[in-house]
């Protein structure tokens, strides 16, 4: 029954990672058929796909997902494992989602900006456009896989596999600043804005941090059912990323 849940979970990950996939692939493009008599001219222009609406609706998903289940789980779960479902779904919902929903407006304005060159700065400008396109999609997709995994997990009540998951998240974390994010990062204009490199090394060795407890948690609660400090460190660490972000998201809801 294990070897089934474990299929089960991996198969609706994986369906919804491949969809999200084709879905944040870059507008395809069509040419304008000339008309009997016309001089034959392509004319080329970019298909806008609906990939950045479904974004936080996924993440908002799998974040309320995590959330529901820490409210409704057996009374005999520890209060710490509790409060790691409420901190990775808020986190999804409140920081995540919104962060990487903007990334991926900005890379699509920077290829715009940013058009194939062949040689000079105009060249090095498309290729920092493309690599920040490159990283935001690792991140989405592996923050997604993550969440997802994890929420699939707190259902099934599987305190390792929620590990799994909330690693997953963080792996797609370190990856991203791994991949160039940080001199490669674009503003939400789609202008060149680079992260210092100081600033890149301590958000990536929290991130590294925060994957190593994520994953030492996931062996622990495979050996004994739980690991209640692993869960109360990433519950702060995901609460810290909540705190800076909750009165952006406010704000942004009060304006509307």
């Amino acid at each position: 029954a294990t070897m089934g849940c474990s299929r089960l979970r991996a198969f609706l990950v994986l369906a919804l990672a491949s969809s999200v996939t084709a879905l944040i692939a870059p507008g395809s493009t069509v040419s304008s058929l000339p008309k009997a008599g016309a001089r034959t001219r392509r004319v080329t222009r970019a298909v806008p796909t609906a990939s950045a609406k479904i974004i936080p609706i996924v993440y908002a998903s799998a974040g309320g997902s995590l959330v529901y289940h820490a409210a409704t789980t057996a009374a005999s779960a520890s209060p710490t494992y509790k409060a790691l479902l409420v901190a990775t779904g808020m986190l999804g919902i409140v920081d995540l989602g919104p962060t990487v929903n903007r990334q991926f407006a900005s890379y699509k304005r920077a290829l715009v900006k940013f058009p194939p060159a062949s040689s000079g700065p105009a060249k090095q400008q498309r290729q920092a456009a493309i690599t920040w396109q490159k990283c935001v999609r690792l991140k989405l997709l592996g923050q997604v896989v993550g969440l997802v995994w994890a929420a699939v997990a707190a259902s099934k009540g599987t305190p390792a596999a929620v590990f799994e998951g909330v690693s997953g998240v963080m792996a797609a974390n370190v990856g991203f600043w791994l991949a160039g994010a940080g001199g490669a990062r674009h503003d939400d204009d789609g202008n060149p804005a680079p992260v210092p490199a100081k600033l890149v090394r301590t958000i990536g060795a929290v991130d590294a941090i925060l994957l190593a407890v994520a994953l030492f948690g996931a062996r622990e609660a495979a050996r004994l059912g739980s690991a209640p400090v692993c869960s109360l460190v990433l519950a702060a660490g995901c609460g810290l990323g909540i705190m800076e972000n909750l009165p952006k998201r406010l704000k942004e809801l009060a304006g509307k």
